[in-house]
């Protein structure tokens, strides 16, 4: 959402809680506001909702910190993203059924060494997850404001953004058994 105007009170709530509304296709959200201080629209949610938060600024230079971090733990080499925008950014007359396949094999090579990072450094494995998730983020959000010229960065970003999905889950917590408590009854 762009605001390119002045909101307080209610009037602030209500229009950028619109993007609350869901929608199969809608992946993210964010706001790009060009005229209100950011504490007035917190004190505006504030009245309505606890413990609301409002991001920081966004820095450009961060999210080539973070590439630089995923980069260097060895998760994935330049080779794997080559391999899978080889595939995904073949012309559409050239692209065939084995394609998916092909792709896959380049993001289970990276998800091998997620798992082995994960068996050895849990805690380094989730970091590195997040560090993923917010590069996405960034760039996602980023690549709307500044024309980036960098293929590079865009084959990156999508290359991420696929491999995130394939990433194992974070291991889970400890799961409750309520049989004995809760029964259907009708």
């Amino acid at each position: 959402m762009y605001v390119d105007r002045r909101l307080a009170g209610i009037q602030a709530v209500q229009t950028l809680s619109r993007l609350n509304r869901i929608h199969p296709l809608k992946e993210d959200t964010f706001v790009l506001d060009f005229v209100n201080d950011r504490d007035e629209i917190r004190e505006a949610f504030k009245t309505y909702f606890e413990g609301a938060e409002i991001g920081e600024d966004v820095d450009p230079a961060r999210m080539y910190e973070i590439k630089s971090e995923l980069d260097a733990e060895g998760v994935y080499v330049i080779a794997d993203v080559e391999r899978f925008s080889a595939v995904y950014f073949k012309p559409r007359q050239r692209q065939s059924p084995n394609d998916h396949q092909l792709m896959n094999a380049a993001l289970d090579v990276c998800v091998a060494r997620f798992k082995e990072l994960q068996q050895e450094k849990p805690d380094e494995a989730e970091l590195w997850r997040g560090k993923l998730l917010a590069f996405c983020s960034l760039y996602g959000f980023l690549s709307q404001i500044i024309p980036y010229q960098d293929t590079d960065l865009e084959r990156l970003y999508v290359f991420l953004r696929h491999l995130a999905t394939k990433l194992p889950k974070r291991g889970a917590g400890p799961s409750y058994q309520f049989d004995d408590e809760v029964r259907l009854e009708y």
